[in-house]
């Protein structure tokens, strides 16, 4: 048994189904409990945070502080468009070449080659040049359709394999690139998480580019009230809801980054195995966890695999995963047996 499989059999055993999202649903009048609210920039994204009941002796000001540097910190050391970051100095190093990294680093490389190594691929942090070849990089390009000797060099660059970690240092034993987008803001929500409880405070939403985790009760004094997004043209409109108290949450969908060309839709998925966009009728994929790094990077690879493989990927893995799927009349939703208290409970007056 290989090291990524053991962190992968501790992701799956840490996975519980226990959360659920895209965005909150607080309504007004939130009761007695204290709280508090901020935000700010990240990763190319936004964060959110929501705090009840937080302790005396904290103050909000170096509260704030504090998330905001963990925050900065995972950014600088795992972003593709900062050239001094760890992960692009690893992407610029010769092969060959060991490359010193920090703790955070390290653990976010594990987690994702553990990830690729269990979806068989469809989850593959070497898939950047396939996704800068497509236009969907940090490098703006127009959109414009890779030809298929394009694709095919590209597809030579995409090899988890020979990613090899040693000590506290990476190295690659052939020219590729890592892309940890899919998991890093994943892993930012978890430190932020982990810090709050290392706080005393035990009651809070962490939300960062769409990926929440969250804890105790809500403002209310009661389960945060979370929603499931409509896809499509209505996004931003709740497609359903349930409540939630300790947990992590992730979605992936092709409707809000794409270009379209000659009337076709292509997609800023591309899947690793074949160099393309994924074309299947998938619109979105909501994965439960304890962990929203893991959470965050199974919403990714089941994303790709499709409704049917990734249903199916799910029951296998006993993952918590719900689905909403395009038809000639809208959508319908798809949920893994994991998933199946949470449909009894309250969810699915759509269908």
């Amino acid at each position: 048994m290989t090291s990524a499989d053991n962190v992968v059999i501790r992701l799956i055993k840490a996975s519980s189904l226990i959360g659920f999202s895209l965005f909150l649903l607080l309504g007004c009048g939130f009761g007695e409990s204290d709280e508090i609210r901020f935000a700010g920039s990240t990763m190319g994204t936004s964060y959110h945070i929501t705090i009840v009941d937080i302790p005396n002796n904290i103050e909000q000001s170096a509260l704030e502080r504090e998330v905001a540097t963990i925050l900065s910190a995972v950014d600088h050391k795992m972003s593709t468009y900062k050239s001094d970051s760890e992960l692009s100095l690893f992407n610029q190093a010769e092969v060959g070449v060991d490359v010193n990294v920090s703790a955070d680093t390290l653990t976010v490389v594990k987690q994702a080659i553990a990830l690729a190594e269990l979806s068989g691929g469809s989850f593959n942090p070497t898939v950047a040049p396939l996704v800068d070849l497509w236009g969907f990089g940090p490098i703006v390009q127009k959109d414009a359709i890779p030809s298929a000797d394009q694709i095919a060099q590209a597809l030579q660059s995409i090899d988890y394999s020979v990613v090899k970690i040693t000590g506290n240092s990476l190295a690659k034993l052939a020219p590729v690139t890592l892309d940890l987008s899919a998991i890093a803001k994943g892993f930012g929500v978890d430190k932020v998480a982990s810090y709050l409880l290392s706080q005393g405070i035990t009651n809070f939403l962490v939300e960062v580019g769409g990926e929440i985790r969250v804890a105790g009760h809500s403002p209310r004094d009661t389960p945060w009230r979370v929603g499931i997004e409509t896809p499509g043209e209505d996004y931003g409109i709740p497609y359903n809801a349930i409540s939630v108290r300790d947990g992590a949450v992730a979605t992936s969908g092709d409707y809000r980054n794409y270009f379209e060309q000659d009337g076709k839709r292509y997609s800023h998925t591309i899947n690793p195995l074949t160099g393309y966009p994924v074309e299947h009728n998938l619109a979105s994929i909501t994965v439960l966890s304890d962990s929203a790094a893991l959470a965050d990077g199974l919403a990714t690879a089941i994303n790709v695999m499709g409704p049917d493989q990734g249903l199916a990927f799910s029951e296998l893995n006993a993952l918590a995963v719900f689905m909403i799927v395009k038809t000639e009349t809208g959508y319908n939703a798809v949920y893994s047996s994991a998933f199946e208290p949470y449909i009894q409970a309250e969810l699915l007056t759509n269908e």
